[in-house]
């Protein structure tokens, strides 16, 4: 007998057929990212562990999805709490999915770095104002007799006062409770809170997986657009999916186009790009170049230190073989440590945009 208090049966997989049944009673879900996914390609091991440990004598309350950001840890998330809940629940399973994605169900909580009213966007941190949701859900009977999932969201950016009431919760659970904190970093979480979780690591997706995502993401892409997509994300499918909202290739294309002259820099079209990165309305361009121009130089970096004169595209170009070829991996890697905290401070100190782009591109001009 399991967990649920019925005879194992075959773990049931999510297949890409299932529709919702959109005549039921339960409110209607936009597509709200995570939550709405059913799959979680590229970590199918970690499936399987994760519903062996739920369905043994002593399921863990607590886990710790860590890994690299955009690589389907709150997906997983989520995948989990439909699992637990669904099993656990006399509603059709299309039901609680569907109140899952909606952020309607009763029976799970997701904890998330607030919106700051003010500057309109996230705030920084998961602060204790957030953590402190988590007691008052958790005394509350579950709907269904079942389970209660607490998610939690960027949980290493959790301030000290945040982890301690959290750590509070975790050192007393209450039965049938999963907590699952989704840590970017895991290090970033004190260690009181790591050996009271079991954690589960999560890799970058591979090229393979990367594309049959960036395929089906909806979005209209050519071969050499998912080429590029997988280059710069790193394995990230999330990172790949903020540069295609951010025409991130387009930027690239202008980046490395103002690059093509190096040394002897075309200076009025560099002005040209810093004026319109300075525009009000321009600061996700803005961080969007910043990242390319980081990644640029992060790339021509590993290219040298693995002792190649070519890198691969989008860089496979001869202004960076040149480059490669006639600097040293001391001034390369110089050059990129302060191109970083060249932009580190702009944004730290709030300095003028337009300067912060002409200084990053007379920074680059040290290994002339």
């Amino acid at each position: 007998m399991d967990l649920f208090g019925e005879e194992p049966e075959a773990p049931k997989k999510l297949e890409k057929s299932e529709t919702i049944d959109m005549t039921t009673e339960a409110p209607p879900a936009a597509d709200n990212g995570p939550r709405s996914v059913k799959l979680c390609y590229g970590h199918g091991d970690i499936e399987s562990t994760l519903i062996s440990m739920l369905m043994s004598q002593r399921p863990p309350q607590a886990l710790i999805f860590a890994g690299p950001q955009g690589v389907g840890k709150s997906t997983m998330a989520f995948q989990i709490a439909r699992l637990l809940l669904a099993k656990g629940s006399s509603q059709p399973e299309n039901i609680v999915a569907r109140r899952i994605a909606s952020g309607a169900h009763p029976d799970l909580l997701t904890i998330e770095r607030a919106l700051d009213p003010v500057k309109d966007k996230r705030k920084d941190n998961v602060d204790i104002a957030e953590v402190r949701k988590v007691t008052p859900f958790l005394r509350r009977t579950a709907s269904d007799g079942s389970w209660r999932v607490v998610i939690v969201d960027d949980a290493d950016t959790m301030n000290r006062a945040a982890q301690n009431a959290l750590l509070k919760i975790l050192e007393e659970p209450p039965g049938k409770t999963l907590l699952i904190l989704i840590a970017h970093r895991a290090g970033a979480l004190i260690p009181t809170i790591r050996s009271r979780c079991r954690l589960i690591p999560f890799q970058s997706l591979d090229d393979a997986v990367m594309t049959r995502l960036l395929h089906e993401s909806g979005h209209a892409l050519s071969p050499r657009d998912i080429d590029m997509l997988i280059a710069l994300s790193g394995g990230s499918y999330g990172r790949a999916l903020g540069y295609i909202e951010e025409n991130a290739l387009e930027v690239l294309d202008k980046i490395l186009n103002l690059l093509e002259s190096y040394p002897a820099w075309d200076w009025p079209k560099i002005h040209a790009m810093a004026d319109e990165l300075a525009r009000p309305g321009q600061e996700q361009a803005f961080q969007t170049s910043r990242a390319l121009l980081c990644h640029i130089w992060t790339q021509i970096v590993l290219t040298k230190a693995k002792g190649r004169n070519a890198a691969a595209a989008p860089l496979d170009r001869d202004v960076f073989a040149e480059l490669l070829q006639n600097s040293s991996l001391e001034t390369l890697s110089k050059i990129c440590e302060n191109l970083k905290e060249h932009f580190d401070s702009v944004q730290r100190a709030n300095l003028d945009v337009r300067q912060g782009v002409l200084g990053a591109f007379s920074l680059m001009r040290q290994a002339a």
